[in-house]
C-alpha cells in the first residue's frame, strides 16, 4: 500500500554547508534509462535511451536504437504507434546484447533509475533470456516508487510526475527524452527531501534498491510490511505493488470484471464496487489513456475526487498501468531455464492470475454483421449475451491495433491491443 512519507526535513546548517561547499548533490551519481518494446513481449527492446547523472546533473545522454533478440525481432502496431520506430529503422542496427555492454559500459558500477523499473528490468531480464546471455550485475532505483512515496498525486504515470517536478518530457515514449525525464524527477525529489545521494534518498523515502544478478533478481520494494488484507490471497507477496491495496474499477474492462476481481486479489489486494474512504487505487477502463485521469467521468471517478478532495490518498491507475503490475505477481525470482516461446501475430497467452481467454478479436473489421451493444456490468461489448461467448465468436474492442490484427487467445476472455502488447504506460 502506498503511503506518502512526512515532509523533508529541514536541513541542518551542517547539509547547508554541506551543500555551499560542494555547490551541487555532489554525491548524486546514476544513470536513468527507458527501454522501448517492438511487441507485446517486454524481452522484444528495440530501443535504449541514458542520461548520466553525476553531482545531481544530466551530463551527458544517449539513445539507441537495436534490432530485438531475433525470436521477438516482429513489430506490432500498437507499439509503432507509440513510439514510431519500425523493422526498418532497425534492421541495419546492432543487436540488443551489444546496445546492453554499451548501456552497462556507461553505468561503470553506478545504479540504475528508471520510471516503472519493474518493466524495464524484466525486459532486460527477458531479452537476455532470449539471447541466451547471464542477467548483467547491476542495482537499480524506480523514481515511479520514489514518486508515490514523495508526492501526493492522483496518478504517477511519467508525464504527471514530470510535470509536479517542473521537468520538461519533450516526447514521451521516446527513450532519451523518457529517460532525461526520469532523472530530472529524480534529482528533484532529492533536491526536495533534502538528500545528497540516492542511497541517503531511498533511505529517506523508505525505500530498496532492487538488485539483478546473472541468475537472481530482487525487485525494489519498501522497508516495511504490511499486515495481510481480510481476504488476501495466501502466498501473495507482501513487496508486490498491490499487496493491501483496496481497488475498485472504473468503465468497461477488456476482461471479465470477475477476472480482474481475481487477478488483483491473487496479488493480496482487497477489490470492492464502490468508492469510499478505504479505496486506494481506482482502474480506469474503456481505453482511456490520456495523461489527466481527470478527463474520465464517472461516478466513481467523481467519488475519487471527492475523498482526494477530503484528504485521502486515491491513486488512479489505467488499466494498461495495473496489467504491467499484475505481469509479475513476484518482486525476486530466479531465471528461468528456457523464455516462453512467442508466437507474432496469435497465441498471446498472458501470464496474469485469473486471466483466461479462447475468443478471437479482429481488430479490423469491429465484428462485421454481428451487433454491438453497450457494455455491461462485466465490462463486455459484444453483440452476444453474456456468459454466451463460445469458441469461434468475435469480440469487438476498441484499439489503435492495425489493420487485420488477430489475436487467438485462451480461454474465457479477451485480452484488448493495448493490454496485450505489454508496452509500457506510466
Amino acid at each position: 500500500m502506498s503511503q506518502l512519507l512526512p515532509g523533508p526535513r529541514t536541513p541542518t546548517d551542517v547539509d547547508v554547508g554541506v551543500a555551499q561547499a560542494a555547490g551541487r548533490l555532489a554525491g548524486l551519481d546514476f544513470v536513468a534509462f527507458d527501454v522501448e518494446t517492438a511487441n507485446r513481449y517486454r524481452g522484444s527492446v528495440c530501443a535504449i535511451g541514458a542520461a548520466v547523472v553525476r553531482g545531481g546533473e544530466v551530463v551527458s545522454t544517449y539513445s539507441w536504437l537495436m534490432r530485438p533478440p531475433e525470436e521477438l525481432n516482429f513489430f506490432d502496431g500498437f507499439n509503432i504507434s507509440l513510439h514510431g520506430i519500425t523493422p526498418e529503422m532497425v534492421s541495419g542496427q546492432p543487436g540488443f546484447c551489444e546496445r546492453l555492454d554499451q548501456l552497462l559500459d556507461l553505468t561503470s558500477g553506478l545504479p540504475i533509475v528508471a520510471h516503472n523499473a519493474s518493466f524495464d528490468m524484466g525486459a532486460v531480464r527477458e531479452a537476455c533470456t532470449f539471447e541466451g546471455r547471464p542477467w548483467p550485475r547491476v542495482d537499480y532505483a524506480c523514481s515511479l516508487l520514489m514518486a508515490r512515496r514523495a508526492l501526493d498525486l492522483i496518478s504517477y504515470r511519467l508525464p504527471l510526475v514530470a510535470k509536479e517536478c517542473g521537468v520538461e518530457l519533450a516526447a514521451h515514449h521516446e527513450p532519451c527524452a523518457d529517460a532525461v525525464a526520469c532523472a530530472g524527477i529524480a534529482i528533484e525529489i532529492a533536491r526536495r527531501r533534502g538528500a545528497t545521494t540516492l542511497d541517503d534518498l531511498l533511505t529517506d523515502l523508505h525505500l530498496l534498491k532492487g538488485r539483478l544478478d546473472p541468475q537472481v533478481w530482487h525487485g525494489c520494494r519498501g522497508k516495511w510490511g504490511y499486515a495481510p488484507p481480510p481476504e488476501a490471497a495466501l502466498g501473495a507477496d507482501p513487496e508486490h505493488p498491490l499487496y493491501g491495496q483496496v481497488i475498485v474499477f472504473t468503465g468497461a474492462l477488456s476482461i471479465r470484471r470477475q477476472d480482474a476481481w481475481a487477478a488483483v486479489a491473487a496479488c493480496g489486494a482487497s477489490p470492492e464496487k464502490g468508492v469510499t474512504k478505504r479505496t486506494t487505487l481506482l482502474v480506469v477502463g474503456d481505453g482511456f489513456t490520456g495523461d489527466d485521469p481527470a478527463d474520465f467521468y464517472t461516478g466513481k471517478a467523481a467519488q475519487a475526487m471527492h475523498w482526494r478532495a477530503k484528504g485521502h490518498r486515491i491513486e488512479v491507475l489505467m488499466e494498461a498501468d495495473l496489467f504491467d503490475m499484475l505481469r509479475e505477481t513476484r518482486t525476486s525470482g530466479v531465471r528461468e531455464v528456457a523464455p516462453v516461446q512467442p508466437c507474432p501475430g496469435t497465441g498471446f497467452k498472458p501470464d496474469i492470475p485469473g486471466l483466461t481467454a479462447r475468443h478471437r478479436v479482429d481488430h479490423e473489421e469491429h465484428v462485421q454483421g454481428a451487433p454491438v451493444v453497450p457494455s455491461d456490468e462485466g465490462g463486455h461489448r459484444t453483440g452476444l449475451p453474456r456468459g454466451k461467448l463460445e469458441e469461434g465468436a468475435v469480440q469487438w474492442h476498441e484499439s489503435r491495433a492495425p489493420a487485420g490484427s488477430v489475436h487467438e487467445l485462451g480461454n474465457g476472455d479477451v485480452l484488448s491491443a493495448r493490454h496485450a502488447f505489454g508496452v509500457s504506460q506510466p
